[in-house]
């Protein structure tokens, strides 16, 4: 419901304001031309959203201090340990796949480390990939 009035209020050129987060607007695109007058509104077209914070946020993230994250996980397996191990999950469970965050789970490794060696063992050809986005499944491949 939240959308669909922010949705119809953009439509209609009016900025969204979400009192002390932010301002919402529309970015609009047409094709190139010289002068203003070869401009025609058949030729405009819907960007993006634009979102711009406000003040008062601003000012509630300005004290953020960082600092270095010191207990990276470093799997303690080396690479033939964790196919192993890949391998033998996916013979005894054909039937459910195997996620990124279940491959993290049985290797140790981080989550873009898992998405990396998943990647390199579906380009070798050990696997295949199953779904799109953040509906990744991986499978052994048969040959």
């Amino acid at each position: 419901m939240f959308s669909d009035g922010m949705s119809d209020k953009l439509k209609e050129g009016f900025n969204v304001e979400l009192d002390g987060f932010g301002f919402y607007s529309l970015s609009l695109e047409s094709r190139p031309v010289q002068t203003p007058e070869e401009i025609r509104s058949q030729s405009v077209s819907f960007h993006h959203v634009t979102f711009r914070n406000s003040k008062t946020l601003t000012a509630k993230l300005s004290d953020i201090h960082f600092s270095r994250k010191e207990n990276v996980t470093i799997s303690p397996l080396t690479p033939e340990q964790r196919r192993e191990r890949v391998i033998a999950y996916l013979q005894n469970n054909p039937s459910s796949g195997l996620s990124r965050r279940k491959y993290s789970e049985l290797t140790g490794c981080t989550r873009y480390k898992a998405l990396k060696e998943l990647d390199e063992l579906v380009t070798e050809g050990l696997l295949v990939c199953l779904g799109r986005g953040n509906v990744m499944l991986y499978a052994l491949k048969h040959t």
